[in-house]
């Protein structure tokens, strides 16, 4: 599996995310907010932000392995 195809099943599995986990997910990686500064502009407590990111990664950690496992079965 290569990078380009890694990348475009993160950006798939993210549209499968809840509204709110995708929206953390997109501030803490895409616009490098801290936890405190996603927080604070979606008026949640830092360990909501925390949790959700927390969720978002094993998610989509999951997804991305079982997508390089069946690539490497497939090739």
């Amino acid at each position: 599996m290569e990078e380009a195809d890694i990348f475009r099943e993160i950006d798939e599995q993210l549209t499968t995310l809840p509204k709110k986990t995708r929206i953390i997910f997109l501030l803490s990686r895409r616009q490098q907010l801290s936890m405190p500064e996603i927080a604070q502009r979606l008026n949640l407590s830092e360990k909501t932000v925390r949790n959700q990111l927390h969720l978002a990664l094993k998610t989509l950690r999951h997804h991305i392995a079982v997508a390089m496992l069946l690539a490497d079965i497939l090739s």
